[in-house]
């Protein structure tokens, strides 16, 4: 069965927020306010100033950690108790992933107000939940994507640039990972249209992502600003749109949700993770080392961690990289229908090999230190 699901609005501009007031009015009147205290503190007072002027009522909380259940519990007996009809979540991915899941338990719209755009996850229907430790959980499906996106792209796009670094690779990934699914046997409509966003996307970040974030961190955003926070949230966001009971993912992300298994690591985004898990993914689909060093030349355009010491992977390395191998092959088999591997040990010489060929790339081409 195919189901779609989408925004009812997406709005981009710059300073977007001083009229977020009157967007949300549409929705409800008493507003629960999910943030991140760096997020709080950059657009708190335009946003709640906006939202008296129509006389939005709004009661706010700050998430400290990670989306959890119990955190979820907790502030979905917060919203009852504070009688809310909108949920409005300002901040990152896990800012949004824990509003929308108690907007869904509460059955009340969601309002996501990107501050940084690393991920997609102010789009999406799903969110990443976690344990107390910061273990990936699981994937929750909520019934409906948030019913409103206001994306500020001059708050966006001056955020420290390593978070829209991380946000370009994980909308690269969704070409990377979607494309290799076309194969003869999948006979879909569903995927085509996956993969053709992906890939416009892709073009949209490759030719103008660069550029753009160099402009916004000096508080200019430009078309290719507004382009690029769109396909990070936008394209990126439509891709996982559809669903028609397949999944049609890759090996990237079942690596990310691997690795959080290794808590020094956690502190990397999750575009880096991802990036590495791509060329990880390249190795081990065969791909020589010439190809590998020109995705490692577009990867490096944006600062990214592409080495295990990278990620934090620099101690008991024999260690971490078979239990990484281990965790990737298990989350391999729930979420792709691909043949990535055929057991850990595979995975981890790929590791390994990924690992040993960037370094040589990079004994030869300057690159990015990873922030």
């Amino acid at each position: 069965m195919l189901t779609i699901k989408t925004p009812e609005q997406y709005l981009n501009q710059p300073d977007l927020l001083s009229q977020a007031g009157e967007h949300i009015s549409r929705y409800g009147k008493r507003a629960f306010i999910i943030t991140g205290q760096t997020a709080f503190e950059k657009v708190g007072a335009t946003l709640t100033a906006s939202l008296e002027e129509q006389r939005i009522a709004h009661q706010a909380v700050t998430l400290t950690g990670y989306p959890t259940r119990r955190v979820i519990e907790l502030f979905s007996q917060q919203a009852k108790d504070f009688t809310a009809d909108v949920i409005i979540a300002i901040g990152g991915g896990r800012v949004c992933d824990t509003a929308k899941v108690v907007g869904d338990r509460l059955g009340l719209p969601v309002v996501a107000v990107p501050t940084i755009a690393a991920t997609c996850a102010a789009w999406a229907a799903v969110s990443i939940l976690y344990d107390e430790e910061g273990d990936f959980d699981a994937v929750h499906l909520n019934r409906r994507s948030p019913v409103l996106v206001l994306a500020d792209t001059k708050v966006i796009l001056a955020a420290p640039a390593r978070y829209t670094h991380a946000g370009v690779l994980d909308t690269l990934a969704k070409w990377y990972e979607t494309e290799p699914n076309h194969t003869p046997d999948v006979h879909s409509l569903t995927l085509p249209q996956m993969i053709h966003t992906a890939r416009l996307a892709f073009d949209v970040l490759s030719r103008q992502a660069r550029q753009a974030i160099e402009e916004g961190q000096r508080g200019v955003v430009t078309q290719a600003g507004l382009d690029t926070v769109d396909a990070i949230i936008y394209l990126a966001g439509q891709v996982g749109t559809l669903h028609d009971g397949r999944h049609f993912g890759g090996f990237a992300h079942p690596y990310y949700q691997a690795s959080t298994r290794l808590a020094h690591t956690r502190y990397r985004l999750h575009g880096d993770k991802v990036a590495l898990g791509l060329l990880t993914q390249f190795v081990i689909s065969g791909i020589d080392y010439d190809s590998f060093r020109e995705r490692v030349q577009l990867f490096e355009q944006f600062s990214l961690a592409l080495t295990l010491e990278e990620i934090g992977i620099s101690d008991d390395i024999d260690a971490d990289i078979a239990l990484l191998a281990q965790e990737t092959f298990s989350e391999l088999q729930r979420l792709t229908r691909l043949p990535f591997a055929s057991g850990p040990q595979q995975i981890e010489t790929a590791i390994r090999q990924t690992d040993r060929w960037v370094r040589q790339i990079r004994a030869v081409v300057p690159h990015h230190t990873a922030a």
